[in-house]
Order: C-alpha cells, then sequence, then structure tokens
C-alpha cells in the first residue's frame, strides 16, 4: 500500500520550490501577455498556499485575487501570505475538488494553474469550465509537468531543496504520475476545447508554459 502523503511535508516543498519553477524566465515570458488584460480578476486552481497569487499581485495589481485549492491546509497558509500582501477584500478563498465540482467563478480575466491540469480525470469539464468562465480577452496560462525520460525528473528532484533525499523509488512514482503530457499533447486539449495557443516555452526540462486566448 502506497503511504499516505504527509500534507504538511508537501506544503512545505511546494513553498521550497515555488521560485525555482516560477523563475525568471517564467515572468519573462508570461508578463507581456499579461500586460496586455485589465487586471481586473485572476483565478489560480490549484492555488496551494498562494505564492503565485501573491506574485501576481505585486507584480500586476489584480484588483481582486480568486485561489482555489481541495486542501484546508494550502487554503489556510494561502490565508495568511495574502493577508500580509494586500487588504483581506481584495482576495477569495475557496476549498473545491475539482474532480467533484468543476464549477468555477464567472467573469474572469486570467486563469493561472501551475501543476495541477495533468491530473485531473475530469480534463475535459474542467476545459469546458475554465472557458466559460473566462471574458471574451481573457486569458489562461498553464504551466505544468511534461512528458520527459525519468533522468530529468531525478536531476531536477535532486537539485531543490526538501527532495534531494528523494529515494529512486519515489523518483519512479513522481515521474509515474507527473510526466503524463508533451507540450504537443497540451495544444492539442487546448484546441479541441477552442482555445487558441498563443506563446510557449520552457522554464525547465521537466515543465512546459502555455498562454492561451479564446478562439
Amino acid at each position: 500500500m502506497k503511504p499516505k502523503k504527509d500534507p504538511i511535508e508537501f506544503m512545505n516543498r511546494m513553498l521550497t520550490s515555488y521560485k525555482s519553477v516560477h523563475n525568471e524566465t517564467y515572468w519573462e515570458e508570461i508578463s507581456p501577455f499579461i500586460n496586455n488584460t485589465n487586471n481586473n480578476r485572476i483565478l489560480d486552481i490549484g492555488c496551494g498556499p498562494g505564492l503565485l497569487l501573491q506574485d501576481m499581485f505585486n507584480r500586476f495589481k489584480f484588483k481582486h485575487l480568486i485561489g482555489l485549492d481541495l486542501s484546508p491546509i494550502m487554503l489556510e497558509k494561502a490565508k495568511e501570505i495574502l493577508e500580509s500582501t494586500l487588504d483581506h477584500g481584495h482576495f477569495t478563498l475557496i476549498e473545491q475538488h475539482m474532480q467533484e465540482n468543476p464549477i468555477l467563478p464567472p467573469d474572469l480575466d486570467l486563469i493561472v494553474s501551475s501543476r495541477v491540469l495533468r491530473s485531473f480525470d475530469n480534463l475535459d469539464e474542467v476545459m469546458s469550465n475554465i472557458k466559460d468562465s473566462l471574458n471574451s480577452d481573457g486569458k489562461l496560462i498553464i504551466l505544468d509537468w511534461i512528458y520527459a525520460p525519468i533522468n530529468s525528473y531525478d536531476k531536477w528532484f535532486s537539485q531543490r531543496e526538501g527532495f534531494e533525499d528523494l529515494s529512486k523509488a519515489e523518483i519512479i512514482r513522481y515521474h509515474r504520475n507527473f510526466a503524463r503530457y508533451t507540450i504537443q499533447d497540451w495544444y492539442f486539449i487546448l484546441e479541441a476545447f477552442d482555445f487558441n495557443p498563443v506563446h510557449s516555452f520552457q522554464p525547465g526540462d521537466t515543465f512546459c508554459c502555455i498562454v492561451a486566448t479564446h478562439k
């Protein structure tokens, strides 16, 4: 039987690995597309401890931040981090399991999701709801693990604080769970749900990021 994941340990790993994923390449590549939005309402699907929403506010001054996650521990940390950054009235945190309820808030200018979407079995429902929730000129930014050789994953984890002591068995399990889609697969998925992928790049060997708009 696979051991249960410790939620505090998992959150701490997200906190320590955040900047190595959302690195300067990430911000340089997405900034031109965000600067063209009206920067009103942003949703982070799988917001975790709220670091991406905090960065989005600090960099682009979104007026209302919405974070959605299934973990109350993550949301409690996100509340702590966001309250230290902006007035309480500017953000909303939602505890929601997207496998059970994929409905999203309406009238969104930007939806971001990092290291989450590939895990949904009901990705078709999720993508349809993402499209319905975005304004006509809204944008979607996906950052996710991609299909890559297992040694690429081994190298990435071995160089990250909090992951460096993973066993080979754990690396194999992470690779099996994370390495789902190629960049080309993501293009296929986005286009199947009437999104137009306008830009893609890799902020690391095991990640891709795609910016998409309505067709």
